[in-house]
């Protein structure tokens, strides 16, 4: 009952903690270039058309 119940809680403690860590610099990551990238080049095509 005691290893088992550490076992559980570094389990879900250590995917839980680097899904976290990894998800806040990709959703940072991917906002910064995604979000500029089309749309700088995008109002700027539409002009020029």
């Amino acid at each position: 009952s005691v290893p088992a119940a550490d076992s559980f809680l570094l389990g879900d403690q250590a995917p839980v903690g680097r899904r976290l860590v990894r998800r806040q610099p990709v959703k940072v990551i991917h906002q910064v270039p995604v979000v500029p990238a089309p749309v700088q080049p995008g109002r700027l095509e539409i002009p020029l058309d």
